[in-house]
């Protein structure tokens, strides 16, 4: 009796260590390859979004290949470049050929890119939205005049359209300190000025707005920044701002290069938003210079970059309204930039 139950705990650990060697020569393969394989996933995750990467900034390169006969001092040259873009680019060729219709220097180029543009616009008629792109910024439209008394002011409109600007801060520096965000309407006002005793000492409109509002950086604000660096186009005031995304101070081909990468999302930033601190610029443009209101513009440099201002030199000396100021967003070359309750 005594002997049997002293051998039935030594019986369950021989049945125990059988079954946990059977166990272990099942499991441990398995976690073997189990762990085998997720630590190949992780270090397979890298090289795929590498992979990835390396073929956006190849796309990018040959974008820059198709595009870059468009800017040749050979009209002849641009005109076959026309037919490429076409076979090369069918969803962008509209917008581009309608750009290259509407600012190429010759007057053969011009008449080849309309041809083809309004053949592609009538067979997309109807299925596609046709492209709206415009030469020459839209008329503003009238402003209501305001009373003076209603504190300081001010309208923020994109630079190519007049649309208004809405979500732009705009910090009062200097005589006394504030801060308002421009409306759906694109307008900002700060009401009690007033009430502020310290009025005699130099005040800083400073706006910042961070964020791109939708999808406003593409193929076509490419070729407007080569054809700029290559002397086919003649940029408007605000224009070289929105094209220099190096922040070098010159609109050149590395520019057009960087706005293909971001656009195919090859990088995620322009060098000019890390030296910036933001993806938009501010021209000053108010309604009432003086001696007592001027402007100081946006200006880039290598490593530099100076935001736009209006600076009032004595806040209790009016008109305190019409602190207007043009927006740019950097990248957006062509000016096709909208608000995203429009797009």
């Amino acid at each position: 009796m005594g002997g049997g139950s002293s051998g039935q705990p030594k019986d369950w650990w021989d049945k125990a260590q059988i079954i946990g060697s059977v166990l272990g020569s099942v499991l441990v393969p398995i976690v073997v390859v189990i762990v085998g394989f997720l630590v190949s996933k992780s270090l397979k995750q890298p090289e795929m979004k590498s992979a990835v990467e390396q073929q956006r900034v190849q796309e990018a390169g040959f974008l820059l290949q198709v595009l870059k006969p468009l800017t040749s001092p050979n009209a002849k040259e641009r005109q076959l470049a026309i037919a490429a873009i076409k076979r090369a680019l069918p969803e962008d060729a509209a917008s581009i050929l309608e750009v290259v219709s509407n600012t190429d220097p010759s007057p053969d180029v011009r008449r080849v890119a309309r041809e083809n543009f309004k053949s592609m616009r009538g067979a997309a008629a109807g299925t596609t939205k046709q492209p709206t792109w415009q030469p020459s910024p839209a008329p503003v439209p009238p402003k209501p005049t305001p009373t003076f008394g209603e504190g300081i002011s001010g309208d923020i409109t994109y630079y190519s359209n007049r649309l208004p600007v809405p979500g732009v801060t705009v910090y009062f520096q200097g005589s006394f300190q504030g801060q308002r965000e421009t409306t759906e309407a694109g307008r900002y006002r700060y009401e009690t000025i007033n009430s502020h005793r310290v009025l005699d000492k130099p005040l800083h409109i400073v706006p910042v707005k961070v964020g791109v509002d939708g999808n406003s950086i593409g193929i076509l604000d490419a070729v407007v920044a080569l054809q700029a660096a290559n002397g086919l186009l003649t940029l408007n005031h605000e224009q070289p701002l929105a094209c220099d995304v190096d922040g070098d101070g010159a609109v050149t081909e590395l520019d057009a290069k960087l706005i293909l990468q971001r656009s195919l999302g090859s990088i995620m930033q322009f060098p000019v938003e890390l030296t910036c601190g933001s993806n938009w610029a501010f021209v000053p443009t108010p309604l009432f210079p003086s001696e007592n209101i001027h402007a100081n513009e946006p200006a880039l440099a290598t490593w530099n970059c100076a935001r736009g201002s209006i600076v009032i030199e004595r806040p209790d000396q009016g008109p305190m309204y019409g602190m207007d100021f043009s927006a740019v967003m950097f990248g957006n070359c062509s000016g096709s930039w909208r608000p995203v309750s429009t797009q």
